[in-house]
């Protein structure tokens, strides 16, 4: 079928990663060798502690469209990778986050391992964790986001940040969030590129202050 090529590279344990990754997913609908080929190769990526943990949480998110062999080495793999404290924190959240995805009926589970990193202290990170508690639970990530983003200690950018994903999660909370939005775009300390998006974000989540962000956006922000 002219496809040896592929194959060869997708068989060669000498061939990076990343390509033996995309040849598998490009041969998985060919036939059933190529399947259960592809399988074995995205499973020996992502069990590859020595390799890169984002390929490695993407080639077992892979893996769950190939059948239930794959579905099963898949959810093993991103449970394992969704635990390993070894591993960075964003890279956890994408397995949990694809694993919810693939696996609703584990929702749950996946919902207590994501509550064990909202303590995480680097607050980019954490709004990441919340983000994703807030797919399996808005309330709970909802407010989570809020408390962070009206704290005042924490980097504007941060906050603006949370507060986009509160009105992501609950259009209910656009005022809320419009607050933090004034707080940031009204404040001098803070550097001028967030400030616009703070204004911005002003005029989209809140009518009654749309005249004042166009007013920043222009007379001081411009």
């Amino acid at each position: 079928d002219g496809l040896g090529p592929l194959r060869e590279l997708r068989d060669d344990e000498r061939t990076s990663s990343a390509i033996r990754r995309a040849t598998a997913n490009r041969l998985r609908q060919h036939t059933t060798a190529d399947r259960v080929a592809g399988v074995r190769v995205l499973h020996a990526i992502a069990t590859d502690v020595a390799g890169r943990p984002a390929l490695r949480w993407r080639a077992a998110a892979d893996l769950m469209k190939y059948g239930e062999r794959g579905r099963e080495s898949g959810t093993t793999c991103l449970q394992a990778i969704t635990s390993d404290d070894s591993l960075p924190v964003i890279v956890r959240i994408d397995a949990a986050v694809a694993l919810s995805d693939a696996r609703p009926d584990l929702r749950r589970d996946i919902l207590r391992s994501l509550r064990m990193l909202r303590d995480t202290p680097n607050h980019r990170q954490r709004i990441q964790v919340l983000a994703a508690i807030g797919r399996l639970d808005v309330t709970d990530g909802t407010l989570a986001l809020r408390e962070m983003a009206l704290d005042s200690t924490v980097d504007a950018g941060v906050r603006l940040r949370a507060a986009t994903l509160i009105t992501d999660l609950h259009h209910g909370y656009q005022e809320a969030a419009a607050a933090v939005a004034r707080d940031v775009a009204h404040d001098e300390t803070v550097p001028p590129h967030i400030r616009v998006k703070a204004a911005r974000a002003l005029a989209h989540w809140s009518g009654l202050c749309r005249n004042e962000a166009r007013s920043l956006l222009v007379d001081k922000l411009t």
